[in-house]
């Protein structure tokens, strides 16, 4: 009898103990943390089904709320592995929606770290995303005075970033790559073209456009690091299309290899200046010349601030005559009898910029003078000089008839 009510009293023991651990398991099951502190190795066999099952079914939840938009939800599948979609992606996407533009707020930061474990764990779109964060501050904003400058550092983990999201099949990803090696490595670029050009409809010619764009912004990337100052404009503007922080950057090489920040206002200022220009960069088309020009020019009381030949400067005018006239023909509307123009001439002897005034001279012919004469180019003086000058406009002459 004895035997039997000690035995009777362990088995209630037991059962007690087991209920008690069911209970630990379902308040705990959310963490899907291993609390049970098992006694025996055949007591934690019979739960362990219940704890797997336990931990899919509270995941799947947290994944469920999360699409929901659940912030928490998110993070909190995040902190459980799921890097993708339901977890560490859509942590950053909500994240990232709720700072805006606020850089330097927390939310932005968490937003970063939440992509970048997202493309730790795997998820294409959380590289590209966690790439295009790094470089958000940067992005050129023409409302303030002065541009911040994207770090070398920064610039190797966003290259980093996209190469991972395109590697992981991303074509956005191989896109963005593309953008951030043209006029930097020619074979990674038109590599990674060539990968984004496959998830098109017309990939033949995607791949040769892309291509002929990479060959052309090397040829202006090596002549810009022999000094050549427009082709350092022209590589400027097309990064400016596709990698903006990396076109404020050789915005301001630029202005350090022209020269000319004294002259106009300082870097910020040339910074923010060639933004606005690179903003509507397009190539000024240049009127056909008329076989009998309708009007003409004098060049009068021309004058050098600095170490450019006036001779030069008039042969300029002389020897581009014609399409400086046909500028003139091409007004829509009154052109005032006398048009002052004004060149800035950089260290490298390139026309830097050119203003004409009246301000409210045409606009088409002030555009069509400014794209002629920032071609011209002098002896480089050894230091960035100013020409001004007035074009006296007249009738052309014309010829008498033949006989």
């Amino acid at each position: 009898m004895e035997a039997a009510k000690v035995s009777s009293a362990s088995n209630r023991g037991r059962r007690r103990d087991f209920f008690q651990i069911l209970s630990i398991v379902a308040k705990r099951f959310d963490s899907c943390e291993n609390v049970l502190p098992f006694r025996s190795i055949a007591r934690s066999a019979a739960l362990s089904a219940l704890v797997v099952t336990g931990c899919k079914s509270s995941v799947a939840a947290l994944k469920q709320r999360c699409l929901a938009g659940e912030a928490n939800a998110c993070e909190s599948a995040c902190a459980k592995g799921i890097a993708g979609e339901g977890g560490c992606f859509h942590a950053g996407n909500l994240r990232r929606e709720r700072a805006s533009i606020d850089f330097a707020g927390t939310d932005f930061r968490r937003a970063g770290e939440y992509f970048a474990r997202s493309c730790d764990g795997g998820y294409a779109d959380g590289c590209l995303l966690a790439g295009e964060l790094i470089a958000a501050p940067y992005a050129p904003d023409p409302s303030v005075d002065r541009q911040k400058a994207i770090s070398d550092a920064e610039l190797r983990a966003r290259e980093k970033r996209f190469d991972n999201a395109c590697t992981r099949g991303s074509t956005a990803g191989c896109k963005r790559l593309g953008d951030v090696l043209i006029g930097k490595n020619t074979e990674r670029a038109k590599a990674a073209y060539t990968k984004a050009c496959d998830g098109t409809s017309a990939p033949a010619d995607c791949k040769k456009a892309r291509a002929d764009e990479v060959d052309q912004a090397e040829k202006w990337r090596v002549a810009c690091t022999r000094n050549v100052a427009d082709d350092c404009t022209k590589l400027g503007d097309l990064l400016y299309q596709v990698d903006p922080p990396r076109a404020v950057r050789l915005f301001m090489a630029e202005c350090t290899l022209r020269g000319v920040g004294p002259l106009v206002g300082g870097q910020d200022v040339f910074v923010h200046d060639r933004i606005d220009a690179a903003r509507f960069a397009t190539v000024a088309a240049v009127p056909s010349q008329p076989s009998t020009p309708a009007k003409a020019f004098d060049v009068v009381s021309p004058a050098v601030d600095g170490s450019v030949a006036l001779t030069e400067v008039l042969r300029a005018f002389g020897a581009h005559a014609g399409e400086l006239s046909g500028c003139l023909d091409g007004a829509r509307t009154p052109i005032p009898p006398e048009l002052g123009l004004e060149l800035i001439v950089d260290r490298t002897g390139d026309t830097f910029r050119t203003r004409v005034s009246p301000p409210d001279a045409p606009i088409e012919v002030a555009r069509c003078l400014e794209s002629i004469t920032e071609g011209f180019a002098f002896t480089p003086p050894p230091a960035p000089a100013i020409v001004t000058l007035v074009l006296r406009i007249h009738d052309a002459k014309v010829p008498p008839p033949r006989r």
